[in-house]
């Protein structure tokens, strides 16, 4: 009985959270794949890299909202 806390079941939010993770993976391989990296600069893979990245989509997805709430006073 005590070895049913091995195989824990992920919650929805780590499901979410494995999902993005591997989208956002994916993205990345695509745009390796479609430029050839040896052709460019460490900083524009590095610029690549994050822009394909959750941290970039994150910025753009606060920035939106702000900008909601900026136009209707409400979001």
């Amino acid at each position: 009985m005590g070895h049913k806390n091995l195989v824990r079941l992920e919650s929805q939010s780590e499901k979410l959270a494995r999902k993005k993770n591997e989208e956002w993976k994916r993205e990345i391989r695509a745009v390796r794949r479609e430029k050839d990296m040896g052709k460019l600069s460490l900083r524009a893979k590095r610029r690549m890299v994050i822009a394909n990245g959750e941290r970039a989509r994150r910025r753009r997805l606060i920035h939106t909202i702000k900008w909601l709430k900026g136009r209707k006073g409400q979001y």
